[in-house]
């Protein structure tokens, strides 16, 4: 039921996660499923669909993190980690 208006050259794949920073891995054709760092379609702001400029290539276990999640929700996560491995002192 979301839109959809892409073609392949709408789809650019990074070398890089822009969000985890790690390499994105090759695909291989593999059946067994995508790994953490596979390439994975990501919606920007999910509710416009699949369009033009809304979306993005990011790692898989990216878009699982992001896909679950609410804003406060994400932010919470990073604030305990960031507690619990002393980045950035005591909040």
């Amino acid at each position: 039921g979301l839109p959809f208006a892409l073609a392949v050259t709408d789809i650019v794949i990074p070398g890089v996660c822009p969000i985890l920073g790690v390499p994105l891995d090759k695909p291989t054709g593999a059946k067994s499923g995508p790994t953490d760092y596979a390439p994975s379609l990501d919606r920007i702001r999910p509710a416009l669909g699949y369009v033009p400029g809304n979306v993005r290539v990011i790692s898989y276990k990216a878009n699982r993190l992001r896909n679950n999640g609410t804003f406060i929700e994400i932010m919470q996560v990073a604030i305990d980690a960031a507690r619990l491995h002393n980045v950035y002192g005591d909040f």
